[in-house]
């Protein structure tokens, strides 16, 4: 009998907002932290970590963030909107990605068209899985309030489709009709999915 696995939240955003200074702006201003887990444990306890992906990040600030130079790492600040890429293999053996942000709505896409895998992390060494599927939304959305942790999450499946996970029924049926019923007030005889009598 194949066994499924279906992963706790592989890949958690982690955003939380505190009071400091940004390394590209020349004034103070309350910005917070963005916090991309990469790894995570099914419910055996078995690791697991996300490899080559990629991540789309745009906000919409809460007020302007004047700059005089543009963002740095491929990301680019215009007044109230911020956007950048971030990826797994900037920190390939890191468990964590993080990234300083202003306070405001953000949304997290994940760039479902890369060749990204997982995983399976043991003492002797890693392996890669040879089927995996994403179950979550490609976007997600957060919105950061200043000096609260707000938390996006990436749900993965591993060892199956994603029909293994996430399914339901449909069900097909036919219907019968007379031409004496047919008109105003004729009635139509239905039969059930499985077939029945005429």
């Amino acid at each position: 009998m194949k066994l499924w696995k279906q992963m706790a939240p592989l890949v958690g955003l982690t955003i939380y907002a505190c009071s400091g200074t940004d390394q590209h702006h020349s004034q103070s201003v309350e910005v917070g932290t963005l916090s991309l887990a990469l790894t995570a444990t099914d419910n055996a306890g078995e690791l697991y970590r996300l490899r080559d992906a990629a991540f789309y990040l745009e906000g919409y600030l809460d007020y302007s963030f004047p700059t005089s130079q543009g963002g740095a790492g491929g990301s680019a600040d215009t007044g109230y909107y911020h956007a950048e890429w971030l990826t797994t293999e900037s920190a390939p053996d890191a468990s964590v990605i993080t990234r300083r942000v202003v306070p405001g709505t953000y949304y997290v896409t994940f760039d479902s068209s890369r060749p990204w895998y997982i995983e399976h992390v043991t003492a002797s060494g890693s392996e890669r899985v040879r089927q995996a599927v994403l179950l979550s939304s490609t976007t997600q959305y957060a919105y950061v309030y200043q000096g609260q942790t707000t938390s996006v999450f990436y749900e993965f499946g591993v060892g199956g489709t994603v029909l293994a996970f996430r399914h339901g029924d449909i069900s097909i049926g036919i219907g019968v009709e007379h031409p004496e019923q047919s008109g105003a007030g004729g009635a139509s005889a239905t039969s059930s999915p499985a077939g029945g009598s005429p």
